[in-house]
């Protein structure tokens, strides 16, 4: 029985190892919005993986191809959904995938900090393409989204979106 017990748990540590060495992977190549989906599913293999994007002007979560993305409700049966934050604790994005995953915290803790890595590196790639030629940033362009208050839509505890 304890070689049993044994197997099991190092069957589960391989499957963590190889899912992580998958994120990486994909990860290295710096994927565009749209492949990052793809990238992030692969990992947890779970392929019904969805990442949406909040997107203030529509007051909803879009996904990459910028179709409304629906969120799983509190305790849905067969899917859940983490939120990652900004600095100002505000969501920026949602992971939604199948419930099992919940039973790898670890796997979906590691897929969920790769997600908001990938989501800097494409924040700071936008910072720096608004710099000039003369080597000084440009300022963003100002839009009414920029300084908008969070809406309950997006989360209750959330005072203030950058």
């Amino acid at each position: 029985m304890p070689l049993a017990i044994d197997l099991g748990l190092l069957r589960g540590r391989l499957y963590a190892a190889e899912s992580l060495q998958k994120l990486v992977a994909g990860l290295r190549h710096r994927p565009d919005m749209a492949e990052l989906r793809r990238v992030m599913s692969e990992a947890p293999e779970d392929d019904s993986l969805q990442i949406g994007w909040w997107h203030d002007a529509r007051a909803a979560w879009l996904d990459a191809d910028h179709q409304t993305l629906a969120l799983p409700a509190a305790g849905e049966a067969h899917r859940a959904m983490r939120l990652l934050h900004d600095a100002d604790q505000c969501p920026i994005a949602a992971l939604v995938f199948d419930r099992g995953l919940l039973e790898e915290p670890l796997l979906l803790d590691t897929v969920a900090s790769s997600m908001h890595s990938a989501l800097h590196g494409h924040q700071v790639e936008a910072a720096l393409s608004r710099t000039s030629a003369s080597g000084r940033p440009r300022p963003p362009r100002a839009n009414a989204a920029s300084n908008a208050t969070c809406t309950t839509a997006r989360s209750s505890d959330c005072s203030r979106c950058v």
